[in-house]
């Protein structure tokens, strides 16, 4: 249909309205124009511009595309050789706007072999480009600690925010997230700033030993002292909300993970042995698991809801309270059919460890909080 340099006229027409349709968009196109569009595009040395080629160029300079990098073969379209007779010539593009050029700098036309066909299989490569996204903030809960932590707060809160009440704290809110992110940038690595100090410390309580009476390395020692104490308390919070571990310190004197990814106590531990003084042992294990359950109990039922306090603060005391009290049901229920056997094997009463117990009066309480 196109074979003839008139009958194109209505396909260059439609790809210059199409051209401002995009405006401003990416663009591309590709494929067969049956026209060349530079000289050297012909194999055929002087060879001269003929009118399927100046519109054809026309039509490129109007709707403002340009060749995409390309490699492989430059001619596109062979007529097949008899001899010394054969032409070739590049009618076959892959063309594309400014804007597709910025968005997709990477991309690129192949031009393979035609191998038995007269027309060059061009492909075109996009790489995948992802914008990079950028994290989502979360408040290190070490900062509270830091010096400036308030100044920052402070300056940040008395910002003059016009609207409603829910409006002006999110808009104070979210002002607030780039000095966090500067007061945390200005922290340094924890883990790296721990290491140095661990290393200098360790090479001035060399020189004390060598020069115990000498007062400046004392000093020094005080400063890194001090300092690596610090680090290592920035560290261990962060690392402590980072893998959201909480540290049981009640008497129990055990380390739990959260939603019993991983429980470690010597409670655990000892039903795996068979121990001569297995009664003791037993009845130790029962001791600690109804003085948990006793202690929660009664810390629940005097709990009085302190007026003076924010919302939030007695809020958050409640919840507090409501999952320490789900944690240590949930070890007592985890271990509680080896415990029961083992008790009734020694007489010990079992009646607390039953729904209809200690743990059902424990519900009860959770639900009054």
């Amino acid at each position: 249909m196109y074979n003839y340099y008139v009958n194109r006229r209505a396909l260059w027409s439609n790809l210059v309205s199409h051209a401002s349709f995009m405006r401003n968009r990416p663009w591309v196109l590709l494929g067969d124009f049956n026209a060349a569009l530079n000289l050297e595009d012909h194999s055929c040395g002087g060879y001269a511009p003929d009118i399927a080629m100046r519109e054809f160029k026309q039509c490129v300079l109007d709707i403002e595309v340009m060749d995409i990098n390309s490699t492989g073969l430059h001619f596109t379209w062979n007529q097949k050789p008899r001899g010394s007779n054969g032409i070739l010539k590049k009618i076959d593009r892959i063309m594309g706007n400014l804007k597709f050029g910025d968005i997709f700098p990477g991309s690129f036309a192949i031009f393979q072999p035609y191998r038995i066909s007269d027309h060059s299989p061009c492909v075109l490569r996009v790489p995948h480009m992802m914008k990079p996204k950028p994290k989502p903030f979360k408040f290190s809960n070490f900062l509270v600690y830091k010096e400036g932590f308030l100044d920052t707060v402070t300056s940040g809160w008395n910002q003059n925010v016009n609207g409603c009440s829910m409006y002006r704290v999110v808009k104070r809110l979210k002002g607030l997230k780039s000095s966090f992110r500067k007061l945390l940038h200005n922290q340094g690595n924890l883990h790296e700033r721990v290491d140095s100090l661990r290393k200098e410390l360790d090479e001035v309580q060399k020189a004390i030993d060598i020069d115990p009476f000498n007062s400046a390395l004392r000093e020094e020692h005080a400063h890194y002292l001090l300092a690596f104490k610090e680090a290592t308390l920035d560290e261990e919070r962060f690392l402590k909300q980072k893998c959201k571990v909480q540290w049981l310190h009640a008497d129990s004197e055990c380390l739990s993970y959260t939603r019993g990814k991983c429980q470690v106590d010597e409670r655990v531990v000892l039903k795996h042995f068979d121990w001569q003084e297995k009664k003791a042992d037993t009845l130790r294990e029962a001791t600690f698991a109804y003085r948990d359950l006793k202690k929660l109990e009664n810390e629940i039922s005097n709990y009085k809801d302190n007026f003076h306090i924010p919302c939030d603060l007695a809020l958050k005391k409640m919840v507090s309270l409501s999952e320490k009290m789900e944690r240590i049901v949930y070890n007592l229920l985890r271990t509680r059919d080896l415990l029961m056997r083992n008790c009734k094997e020694f007489h010990i009463p079992t009646d607390w460890m039953l729904d209809s117990g200690i743990l059902n009066k424990g519900f009860q309480v959770k639900v009054n909080l």
